[in-house]
């Protein structure tokens, strides 16, 4: 899917599943937004009417950490030229084909491969933005068993797909 998709949707793809931002969160973004050593979190993007609302889902401000060599998949121009709907109407084109797979799965990559390569479960809940651990576990982590699983298999496809040179 990451192959086929357009570049700018690739890219916003790959950016999502390796922050774990929501898609509202991150269609708000601007410049002012990305620091450094961190993302902040304070506002969304209405998928309805296309605003953007000075508050999170949860209500609180946070800051996601992120590693410096996510920023190439960062376009911010793009991101404010697109809304909610057709960011989700082209993905849905791309996965269509696979069960269960939406544009949220994105989190849910997120989460699993934060857990999977032994991040505290804290500190996923803090990336999130979930007010309770408990939530973080009972939505996220379960995906994992001890053992081999496709998910781990997933996860290493995802590794090599996103490791190997990028199109121009």
């Amino acid at each position: 899917m990451i192959e086929t998709l357009p570049k700018d949707y690739s890219d916003l793809f790959i950016f999502l599943c390796c922050t774990g931002l929501r898609i509202s969160e991150c269609l708000a973004l601007t410049e002012k937004d990305v620091t450094p050593k961190y993302i902040r979190i304070w506002k969304i993007k209405d998928s309805v009417t296309n605003e953007i609302i000075e508050t999170t889902k949860n209500g609180e401000e946070r800051k996601v950490l992120y590693h410096e060599s996510l920023l190439k998949y960062l376009n911010l121009d793009f991101i404010a030229s697109v809304n909610y709907r057709t960011v989700n109407r082209t993905y849905a084109k791309y996965y269509k084909q696979f069960d269960n797979i939406n544009l949220h799965s994105t989190r849910h990559t997120y989460a699993s491969l934060a857990h999977y390569v032994g991040i505290d479960e804290k500190v996923i809940q803090k990336q999130l933005g979930h007010k309770t651990l408990a939530m973080t576990q009972d939505t996220y982590t379960d995906l994992l068993l001890d053992g081999n699983s496709v998910i781990k298999d997933y996860f290493f496809r995802l590794e090599q797909m996103i490791m190997t040179p990028r199109r121009t």
